[in-house]
């Protein structure tokens, strides 16, 4: 199954209605949650070396490898520390439907669910996802002002924390933080 090859989707666009819906309808509770994590002082995410100083938060992923079944939300992140989150995602995720004949299978392409950090200055080299059976969605929970996306040779911003894109992982796709000093932390369901 594939997707219709476009760099960008709309967040009105079957199969992410619900999810585009109900994480806009929660981001209040989602940001207020995230904020106290960080405000506490949680060391938040795991460092990855490819990804040049970013870390992350798993939240849910499918299986891979032999035991493709195996979904599974990654406690304690859902149950006590991002309740509002992990609701909205259960509420229109991981089952992404169809778009048009193409039907989107969640465990064939090892979705996952996870928050990501990037330092202030730091930039994920151009890279692809291989195929475009998926499609990747980044949520901004925290400096989204000064954090952009190239897509396929065009280039967004958030502009704003609670800012939505959707892209298509198969085209060649960078990511860059342009502040001084914030970290960005976003939502990516893909």
């Amino acid at each position: 199954p594939r997707l219709a090859a476009r760099r960008w989707w709309r967040g009105d666009e079957a199969p992410l209605v619900p999810l585009v819906h109900a994480l806009t309808e929660a981001f209040p509770a989602i940001r207020g949650e995230f904020l106290q994590l960080l405000h506490h002082g949680h060391e938040l995410g795991e460092g990855d070396a490819y990804k040049m100083g970013w870390r992350f938060v798993p939240l849910w992923a499918s299986g891979s490898g032999e035991d493709d079944c195996n979904t599974v939300w990654q406690g304690p992140w859902c149950d006590r520390d991002l309740p509002s989150l992990c609701r909205a995602l259960r509420v229109a995720w991981p089952t992404l439907g169809s778009v048009g004949s193409a039907a989107v299978a969640v465990n064939e392409w090892h979705e996952a669910a996870e928050l990501q950090a990037m330092p202030p200055g730091a930039r994920l080299l151009l890279h692809n996802d291989g195929h475009n059976a998926r499609l990747n969605l980044h949520l901004a929970l925290l400096g989204g002002a000064g954090w952009w996306l190239t897509v396929g040779g065009e280039t967004r911003r958030f502009g704003s924390d609670g800012a939505i894109l959707i892209f298509d992982p198969s085209f060649d796709h960078e990511a860059g933080n342009d502040a001084a000093d914030q970290e960005r932390w976003i939502l990516n369901v893909g």
